[in-house]
């Protein structure tokens, strides 16, 4: 037996083995509405259990593949915590019951992951497909590592600048910055008017891997690192900050063509959970510009990571039982328009539309969870907007899209496409566990733009 099918038997073993846990674990006394929405999730189980051992049987499989992010967090969102949740009788989001939109929920994931691996496997082609050659007899070689690491830091230290910007007109100096919230002054009354200025945190990635890749200057660069994750800390934004601690991982085996063991794996994921909680415990003080106490860390705010993105679900189930039923699709407000005005700042147009999953969370939940920011999963947006046919619709589009990057990382054996790969692969947690398309199509922007100017205006030449 090859380690293949060795991963595979204990996969299967492990579906088996939770399965019945989650048979033996149903409560005796549940209403027939949990009853049913407790089958339905034992059902939606069964159909991620055969999907996953299908993609991991699959010949191409690759443990750095999109579709295994998608997979995972699916699990975590609308299998494992739900279960658990209806178990421990914690059904409830801001005092409503959500458990009325459960059964149709879970047939909206259970066809949309049938429709993304459809996206995501199919041979479809969208423009003119570029045959790959692995050993071309002409290759493009860099004359000096001089120009990429120059245009690198240009990129790098305007997009700083331009973060720095956002944060000071907010309401925080830079000795609150550079500080962590330990000196200097800080307001949370203050409220910027740039909020698109923000997207500058991704187009920092790609130079900064450029210049660690490349720049000979130690020390140079492990200033760098620190100037950045001082500023993305004191900015809050985790996708980002977790971008910045899995690319040079991801980027080390892909240059390498290696891939990690399962112990690796899971040291790797026990640490970037830990650095993610202890982000979670500081990022509400240091964005609302007061003091944090970092020695009140414990194990709860260890816990308090999952429960950020794990229970969207909540959110997603009211969102289902009220759309629909009670309030009208909407029909493009959030996937179009609102991505249309983004960047518009609301100085130059006081009339801009908000975002729309406010309302939609407000409609669905109540104006309290609106007003705490409470999100869905991606999903959520194309249900709301469209109903179940935008989900089967979107989430094979989003397999195609999925399936354009799984094709870099067949090629990240070169360094452009591994740091392409790597900053790229960490956006697919944001697509799949936050409602925002708008946010999420300009994050791609300005984490991939960098990387084109790059690799367009940089000096080379041919060895033809």
């Amino acid at each position: 037996m090859n380690k293949r099918q060795t991963g595979l038997l204990i996969l299967a073993i492990f579906f088996l083995i939770y399965g019945f846990y989650m048979l033996i674990a149903m409560p005796n006394l549940l209403d027939k509405e949990l009853a049913e929405g407790y089958v339905s999730i034992l059902i939606t189980y069964a159909v991620f259990s055969v999907v996953s051992l299908y993609v991991c049987n699959r010949s191409d499989f690759d443990i750095f593949e999109p579709i295994v992010i998608l997979l995972i967090m699916y699990f975590g969102i609308f299998v494992y915590r739900p279960i658990q949740d209806i178990i421990n009788n914690d059904y409830f989001t801001f005092g409503e019951n959500v458990i009325g939109g459960c059964v149709r929920a879970n047939i909206v994931v259970s066809v949309s992951i049938i429709s993304f691996c459809a996206g995501y496997y199919g041979k479809y082609s969208w423009g003119r497909k570029k045959r790959y050659v692995a050993n071309d007899s002409c290759k493009v070689i860099e004359t000096s590592s001089t120009d990429i690491v120059l245009i690198a830091q240009v990129i790098w230290w305007v997009s700083t600048a331009f973060l720095l910007l956002y944060l000071i007109t907010s309401g925080k100096n830079l000795a609150y910055i550079f500080s962590l919230g330990k000196s200097g002054l800080a307001s949370d009354d203050t409220t910027s008017g740039s909020a698109a200025l923000t997207f500058f945190a991704y187009s920092m990635l790609a130079p900064w891997m450029y210049i660690c890749v490349y720049g000979k200057n130690k020390g140079y660069k492990i200033l760098l690192t620190l100037l950045m994750a001082i500023i993305y800390v004191v900015r809050g934004t985790r996708i980002v900050l977790l971008i910045m601690i899995s690319a040079p991982i991801l980027y080390y085996y892909m240059i390498r063509e290696k891939r990690p063991k399962l112990k690796v794996i899971l040291i790797g994921v026990v640490s970037i959970l830990f650095f993610m909680s202890f982000m979670q415990f500081a990022r509400h003080g240091l964005r609302t510009g007061t003091t944090t106490d970092f020695t009140d860390f414990s194990s709860s705010a260890f816990n308090n990571v999952f429960d950020a993105d794990l229970t969207t679900y909540k959110q997603f189930y009211a969102i289902v039982e009220k759309y629909p039923a009670q309030y009208k699709y909407t029909f493009g407000k959030a996937m179009i328009v609102q991505t249309l005005v983004t960047m518009i700042p609301r100085a130059v147009w006081p009339g801009k539309p908000g975002v729309v999953i406010e309302d939609v969370i407000a409609n669905a939940v109540n104006a309290r969870a609106a007003s705490a920011g409470m999100a869905s999963p991606g999903i959520g947006e194309y249900y709301f907007e469209f109903g179940i046919i935008g989900c089967l619709v979107c989430m094979f589009i989003l397999g195609m899209i999925f399936r354009k990057c799984k094709e870099i990382l067949k090629k990240s054996n070169t360094i452009d496409n591994a740091i392409r790969y790597s900053v790229l692969y960490g956006l697919v947690f944001q697509l799949i566990i936050r409602t925002s398309t708008a946010s999420c199509v300009y994050q791609y922007l300005f984490t991939i733009l960098p990387i084109y100017l790059i690799t367009h205006l940089r000096i080379k030449k041919s060895d033809c």
